[in-house]
């Protein structure tokens, strides 16, 4: 049972893990400081950091996208107006401005955008999204429920293997 219980010890420990923290390729997005995991300030992971994504331009297209890209259906409602900036100023960098999004892109960098880090903007123009969909566990492309449907099957096995192995009547 050593080999199931380190299977389940690894499982547990990666679900302990923030599911941002798990999210970390080129172009995965996040929402931050939202009251809830379907809302927040936008951020993109670039060049090894998350940063800001601005309101010029970010419009209903821009995020749908983010919601369809976190697996949380459209967005109800997104912050492009500064004025009113419901998820808090982000910090440095600012990644992406200028959005010209279609609304069929699958990731937000898919989008024609103005370059990463090129931009006319303050934290005060950090886009936002609040998204219809309930979250679920799962990170941008879905690695973490891999992970862990990996790591279950994984315990399966050494269980099964642990059974045939033991003598009768042990």
């Amino acid at each position: 049972m050593r080999g199931v219980s380190f299977a389940v010890a690894i499982g547990l420990a990666a679900l302990m893990v923030p599911f941002t923290a798990l999210a970390q390729a080129e172009g995965d997005i996040r929402l931050v400081n939202g009251a809830s995991p379907n809302e927040g300030r936008v951020e993109v992971f670039h060049a090894g950091r998350w940063g800001t994504v601005c309101d010029d331009n970010f419009d209903q297209n821009a995020a749908n996208v983010v919601c369809h890209q976190l697996g949380l259906g459209t967005a109800t409602v997104f912050d492009n107006d500064s004025s009113d900036q419901l998820f808090g100023p982000g910090v440095d960098p600012i990644w992406m401005d200028g959005m010209s999004c279609t609304g069929a892109e699958a990731r937000l960098v898919d989008c024609p955008f103005d370059g990463f880090g090129n931009n006319n903007c303050a934290h005060t123009e950090d886009a936002g999204v609040v998204c219809r969909g309930n979250p679920a566990p799962t990170v941008s492309g879905g690695r973490l429920l891999v992970l862990v449907t990996a790591l279950a099957g994984a315990g399966a096995a050494m269980l099964r293997k642990r059974r045939r192995t033991v003598a009768p009547g042990a």
